[in-house]
């Protein structure tokens, strides 16, 4: 199943928003120069990530419709996967997410929870940083699959794969693959509420055990950009 086809006001957020990103690499240089003026990543298809695609359809050649048809994608994609390191701009933000988790609440103890928020001391809170830092982040975890797949609209269904590596003085080096899965709404534009489920596989090979957990949770993330 290939990428679906964007227009000004399509719905698909979550594809919406992979294609301003993919904008605003392959036009950071034109944007520097003041050029183009580029979209945030937003998820919203408007006026201007419209004339983005309309300007990137210009300079690769392509009917200059700001439609994002089989063409454009593979322009954009293609054209992503080709471009040398070092060529454009360094962009110094870093993505970042909040995840806050409740095993056992309601909607309103969570709501109530806000008011003495504290994130030194919240349980289950966890702040992590996104692609943009790095593939290696949090305890020695490498990302190898994240997939997100819009539904209808406004919901979501997520699956990420890390690959881990851990050591303690007790046990030594640990080896594991952490799998999660979302499924949720987007009922505010960077705010997710969601059902969380995992699935820990962790290996030890110094004494050749091993071990399996699951679990799921409630939560609560608000997605925003530390420049």
């Amino acid at each position: 199943m290939g990428n679906p086809e964007l227009r000004r006001d399509s719905d698909e957020t979550a594809w919406v928003e992979y294609l301003q990103g993919l904008l605003a690499n392959q036009l950071a240089a034109e944007a520097a120069a003041d050029q183009i003026r580029l979209s945030p990543v937003d998820g919203l298809f408007g006026p201007l990530t419209e004339g983005s695609v309309r300007f990137f359809q210009q300079r690769e050649g392509l009917p200059e419709t700001g439609v994002v048809d089989d063409a454009t994608w593979q322009a954009l994609e293609g054209t992503a996967a080709a471009t040398p390191s070092g060529t454009n701009p360094v962009d110094l933000r870093i993505p970042a997410q909040l995840h806050l988790h409740w095993d056992d609440t309601t909607l309103e103890r969570m709501l109530q929870d806000f008011d003495s928020f504290d994130l030194a001391t919240h349980p289950g809170a966890r702040l992590t940083l996104g692609a943009g830092a790095g593939p290696l982040a949090g305890n020695g975890s490498v990302q190898l699959f994240n997939r997100e797949l819009p539904l209808w609209r406004d919901w979501f269904l997520t699956e990420t794969t890390r690959l881990t590596l851990d050591w303690t003085r007790e046990h030594g080096f640990e080896f594991g693959l952490d799998n999660e899965a979302e499924f949720g709404v987007r009922p505010l534009r960077n705010v997710d509420l969601f059902l969380r489920g995992d699935l820990d596989l962790k290996w030890r090979p110094e004494d050749g055990s091993g071990s399996v957990e699951w679990g799921g949770s409630l939560n609560l993330r608000w997605r925003f950009d530390v420049p």
